[in-house]
């Protein structure tokens, strides 16, 4: 019986350490908090309403009232990191700018990092793309890169620090114009992010890309990059109806205004790599509040968006780089 009884003893310290170095290992594979991530295109207004005479480039009133319609997510959400494209400023006026007006409202107490794309000289405005982290995100110097690609496509990154590990944060900025080949634009992409990658040393395991993309989620192109990269579209899985995931709607009034027919795409995405959880993922900023009577009369809107297109959000929990011992 003493026998039996020291097999049994030691058949449970080895089902209890494996229990205690599966847990070890788990911590070490993945980070231990959901990091919560968004993307929006803030809309530039240099794209002027469809059979108007009128422009709202350059309209700060507009544009102010469009940024308080993202409070709302901004207080329910309350984001670790977002991911800002055609971010403007009026030249030498704080007053009128993205990144101050964002800081003073829905988006008070977090970091703010900013790459100058270009000067728009008809309304004396300067456009960015914009990083903003709150305080688990510590923006860092050591890697970080503006790259531009035909009249208006950008590509940024910047590396960060969550909970004592490194990251990789790209934000995409698609070219508007259509005269871009869908094919050159992420070989574009897909050279430079590698090339970030060997210089920096850090894994793909810590890279996140986010922003707006040229063509659907099944183009070859796409799809192709994706697994050049080893990266995962945060929507899969999350789409069983596509129009859950249209960022742009003709639900939305301003995209309406700007084009003859409606048109429905996914064009706003967040990439991890394949390693990392996705826990949830949908569309962001889909909010709205009645228009003022101003910009019924001006625009034809009957009801005010955040922007052009909705954003997207997305809950991720990334793996750690491999460490000597571990086979991930």
């Amino acid at each position: 019986m003493n026998k039996n009884f020291s097999l049994f003893s030691l058949l449970f310290f080895l089902i209890l350490s494996a229990c205690e170095l599966s847990q070890t290992y788990l911590k070490e594979r993945f980070d231990t908090q959901n990091l919560s991530l968004c993307t929006l295109n803030l809309f530039n207004q240099q794209e002027n309403p469809r059979n108007k005479n009128l422009s709202w480039v350059g309209d700060w009133v507009f544009r102010r009232k469009r940024l308080l319609v993202a409070e709302k997510t901004f207080f329910e959400e309350q984001p670790d990191l977002l991911f800002f494209q055609e971010a403007l400023s009026k030249a030498n006026d704080r007053n009128n700018s993205d990144e101050n007006l964002l800081k003073s409202s829905g988006l008070k107490g977090y970091d703010f990092k900013r790459f100058k794309t270009r000067d728009l000289v008809s309304s004396s405005e300067v456009e960015s793309l914009i990083y903003s982290a709150s305080n688990s995100i510590k923006f860092s110097d050591s890697h970080s890169s503006l790259w531009s690609f035909g009249q208006d496509g950008y590509l940024s990154v910047t590396s960060a620090e969550y909970k004592s590990k490194p990251l990789l944060l790209f934000n995409v900025q698609m070219p508007r114009k259509d005269s871009i080949h869908i094919a050159s634009w992420y070989s574009f992409i897909e050279k430079r992010i590698k090339g970030v990658l060997a210089q920096s040393g850090i894994c793909a395991n810590r890279v996140i890309v986010a922003g707006s993309f040229l063509g659907k989620v099944n183009h070859p192109s796409y799809i192709n990059f994706l697994r050049s990269l080893s990266l995962k579209d945060s929507s899969s899985g999350f789409c069983e109806n596509k129009e859950q995931c249209f960022t742009r709607s003709n639900e939305n009034e301003i995209s309406q205004q700007l084009f003859d027919v409606f048109l429905r795409e996914q064009i706003d995405r967040v990439l991890v790599h394949t390693s990392a959880e996705v826990i949830s993922a949908s569309l962001a900023f889909t909010n709205k509040v009645p228009a003022p009577i101003k910009f019924k009369e001006k625009y034809g809107l009957v009801n005010l968006f955040t922007s052009e297109r909705f954003g997207w959000k997305t809950s991720v929990r990334l793996a750690s780089c491999p460490k000597k011992g571990y086979i991930f």
